[in-house]
């Protein structure tokens, strides 16, 4: 059993990115469990446990097969979560952002601007008052035409709008 898994591990078999399929895999359990709990706090430390690898291999690893950061994956989807329920909820924005999984307003109200250029109840107001016709297409498809590119750290973006200004 041991050498099936050094063949494994020595190039035998690799994704198309050059990562092991076993890795992949349990790298996608931890992306699963951020998409199903974002609301939770995930240091790489947890998400390291999940995936069964060091921290600093799983931070490498889930980088290279998903070409961002960890961290920066579950903003995208704390950012994708609080869109839905401003957008379909009337709950207050204060109870969006917790319900998102910030630990502050005011963390929740800057990095929601730095990411989609407004303001939580900007968005709101705009997306409460564009045309109703998207009830036809299915909700996956506007989550994903509507995911923030988050290709760059919130930092960075905010720092080089700052410089531009």
């Amino acid at each position: 059993m041991t050498d099936d898994l050094v063949l494994l591990f020595h190039g035998e078999t690799q994704t198309a990115n050059g990562q092991c399929p076993l890795l992949v895999r349990r790298l996608l359990r931890a992306k699963d469990r951020m998409d199903a709990s974002s609301h939770e706090a995930w240091p790489v430390k947890r998400l390291a446990k999940v995936s069964g690898v060091s921290e600093a291999h799983f931070a490498r690893a889930f980088r290279k097969a998903f070409g961002i950061p960890p961290h920066r994956y579950l903003l995208t989807r704390r950012i994708e979560r609080a869109k839905a329920l401003l957008r379909d909820t009337e709950l207050a924005i204060t109870d969006i952002a917790f319900e998102s999984g910030w630990n502050s307003l005011g963390t929740f109200g800057r990095t929601f601007r730095d990411v989609t250029g407004e303001s939580p109840g900007m968005f709101r107001t705009r997306e409460r008052s564009v045309a109703h016709g998207m009830g036809q297409v299915p909700p996956c498809y506007l989550s994903a035409a509507h995911r923030p590119d988050l290709t760059i750290a919130v930092s960075e973006k905010r720092r080089r709008n700052r410089c531009y200004k």
